[in-house]
């Protein structure tokens, strides 16, 4: 009996710190709450959507180079979008906004349509500058950074940098079976999982992936490994 009791509280004080480092590197995500997240949206809606106004109205110049000469790419120039109003970068500040990217596809209106796939694949086919500039920054899914970025990203152990932002799409998405579907022929079997939280971390959690949580038609939080 005392040999049992000697060693029971060693035992359980071994089994809690398994407990408590699983429940830290498997479960707790360790940023901020979805709801902080939407809340900081609702404040901060008006400032918001005018950084999304100036950025969708930007066009990269046609002949845009770097000082060495040499071309850049589709989103090289992204920054640039900030300084084509004085009051740009106080916007942001003031709305916890630490920057905005667009990424991925173009979404064409009515992106679901044979129409739009058909004409988004011969955009593709025949690649013209200045049209794809038209679409650029005004109809790409953007990722919207908030500041301060040591607050909403961090280093797990086991799934590595962890980042957790808004995304905001430019046509309202397809979401079927917790997928959220992307338009095109190409891409009808990949599943982009929106799930009801993303307060924990979600199983099965494939690296490199994001996963959504839908809070409106077009606006989603975003967590990705």
């Amino acid at each position: 009996m005392i040999f049992r009791k000697k060693f029971i509280r060693p035992l359980a004080v071994i089994t809690f710190l398994v407990c408590a480092a699983y429940y830290y590197v498997m479960v707790y995500v360790g940023l901020p709450s979805d709801e902080e997240m939407i809340a900081h949206l609702k404040a901060h809606r008006g400032e918001i959507e005018e950084l999304i106004r100036r950025y969708q109205s930007f066009k990269m110049p046609l002949s845009a180079t770097t000082e060495e000469g040499k071309y850049l790419l589709p989103g090289a120039y992204d920054w640039k979008w900030e300084k084509q109003h004085p009051d740009t970068e106080d916007i942001m500040e003031k709305a916890g906004i630490r920057g905005i990217a667009a990424g991925g596809r173009i979404w064409l209106p009515d992106p679901y349509s044979l129409d739009s796939i058909k004409k988004y694949e011969e955009m593709l086919r025949n690649f013209n500058r200045e049209e794809y500039r038209l679409y650029e920054y005004s109809s790409r899914v953007l990722s919207i950074a908030y500041s301060p970025r040591n607050k909403y990203n961090r280093v797990n152990v086991y799934y590595g940098l962890l980042g957790k932002g808004m995304r905001y799409f430019p046509q309202v998405p397809k979401i079927e079976n917790g997928c959220l579907i992307y338009p095109g022929s190409k891409y009808p079997t990949v599943c982009h999982r929106v799930l009801t939280s993303l307060d924990r971390i979600p199983p099965n959690w494939r690296r490199f992936e994001c996963v959504y949580r839908q809070i409106e038609p077009q606006w989603f939080l975003s967590l990705c490994r």
